[in-house]
């Protein structure tokens, strides 16, 4: 899923209905079209996350409101303790189901699961509620298996997870998201502005990089995480960021209602 996709998701899950000319209007004042916003909104329909209350009217499913629970608590995985304990995926579909072991690993690696083997991904973190729901609306439960709380003796610290998370590639993108985009941002976003519009584009702006990055983060516990990693300094810098916009909308504004701090 794009992280425009995943924004709007995030959106419509706020407000019981949402009309498309408020997103278009929204979007358009950040350069993007009423058609590719249309077109947006036809791909989420399709994939099951939206459906239309009626013309025009857009309102979150089952599908898209557990989507954006598991994605949101993604971030407050790395303050649990971990139990040592793993959670495994192992599948195998026939070569005529391609189509849904791709759409399987990339549902897996958004989840923060890493490849330990060919068709075997492992995550620290039990996301049994969210693979359930996944497997059973893709009807996939006759070709994988779904086993937690396993222990994996070989896997115990971060010399051994580089090779099933790409952490170096994904610090070294946290530190250009942090020399090229956050300085700017920064300075930008601490302007003060009597603009609810300009204060809420800019929400969206960060809320976008941080969508972003959390595709691709797998969020490990501290003890799997080499010495050299900075992604969870730089993400809290862009959260802190993030609620600060947030609560200085009034409560009053229009867009207050899109704000979950």
């Amino acid at each position: 899923m794009l992280s425009i996709e995943k924004q709007i998701v995030y959106l419509i899950s706020c407000a019981s209905v949402i009309e498309v000319q408020e997103l278009v209007l929204l979007y358009e004042a950040d350069g993007r079209s009423g058609q590719y916003i249309r077109n947006v909104l036809a791909r989420l329909k399709k994939m099951g996350y939206i459906e239309s209350v009626e013309r025009s009217r857009y309102r979150i499913t089952e599908v898209g409101d557990s989507f954006v629970r598991s994605f949101n608590q993604k971030p407050e995985l790395s303050a649990k303790e971990w139990d040592r304990k793993w959670q495994l995926v192992m599948f195998e579909f026939p070569d005529s189901m391609r189509k849904y072991r791709q759409m399987l690993v990339s549902h897996l690696r958004i989840l923060g699961f890493g490849r330990l083997y060919d068709s075997v991904y492992i995550s620290p973190w039990d996301h049994s509620d969210n693979l359930k729901q996944y497997v059973t609306e893709n009807k996939l439960e006759p070709y994988l298996t779904i086993a937690a709380g396993c222990a994996i003796p070989d896997i115990v610290s971060s010399e051994q997870t580089g090779g099933i998370w790409p952490l170096d590639e994904i610090n070294r993108m946290y530190m250009e998201k942090e020399e090229g985009f956050l300085a700017d941002f920064l300075s930008r976003a601490e302007r003060p502005s009597a603009d609810d519009r300009e204060t809420f584009l800019l929400f969206l702006e960060i809320g976008n990089v941080i969508s972003e990055m959390g595709l691709i983060d797998p969020v490990l516990p501290p003890c799997l995480l080499p010495g050299y990693w900075r992604g969870n300094e730089i993400l809290g810098k862009m959260f802190a960021c993030m609620r600060r916009l947030g609560s200085a909308l009034p409560p009053d504004s229009v867009y207050r209602k899109y704000v979950r701090l």
